[in-house]
């Protein structure tokens, strides 16, 4: 199984699973910003799996 961490790529598939606000955090790579403030139900990881 190949794992992939991609906001392009998981937003493709997923597009209404996060609010903008939700995603307001997220960076390019999927990844949740360093020093972030996330509250319960944010998303951490933009993760897709092949």
């Amino acid at each position: 199984t190949e794992t992939l961490i991609n906001r392009k790529k998981f937003l493709s598939q997923y597009a209404h699973e996060f609010s903008k606000d939700q995603l307001e955090n997220v960076d390019d790579d999927g990844i949740v910003r360093i020093g972030s403030e996330v509250k319960e139900g944010d998303p951490l990881v933009l993760v897709l799996r092949k």
